[in-house]
């Protein structure tokens, strides 16, 4: 069975119904946030920016809530003058390279 197929099986409740679990061990939220385990477990001892988790047993579980959270602080967003700056440059470039032609 696939990844994706667990995953899929894991959020159907026995009367067929999707349902949406609150926590994710680290396969689970590789798939969701298409980011590997590795870099995962890499990052909840992350010295300035831990993911948070929890162990149960050995278990380790991230709660959805919690991970987009912290996934969010890892936005970036361009400011207007930047892509303002990229897209001149771009033509620029682009109609400087036809008048060479």
């Amino acid at each position: 069975m696939k990844l994706d197929e667990k995953a899929n099986a894991a959020c159907t409740s026995r009367n067929g119904r999707l349902i949406e679990p609150n926590y994710f061990d680290l396969k689970m939220i590789a798939v969701y946030s298409s980011c590997s385990v590795r870099w995962l477990r890499a990052r909840l001892v992350d010295r300035m920016h831990p993911l948070p988790h929890h162990r149960v047993e050995g278990k380790l579980l991230v709660k959805k809530e919690d991970f987009d959270l912290w996934i969010e602080a890892y936005r970036v967003c361009q400011q207007p003058q930047e892509v303002n700056r990229i897209v001149e440059d771009v033509l620029s470039d682009l109609f400087s390279a036809q008048a060479r032609t």
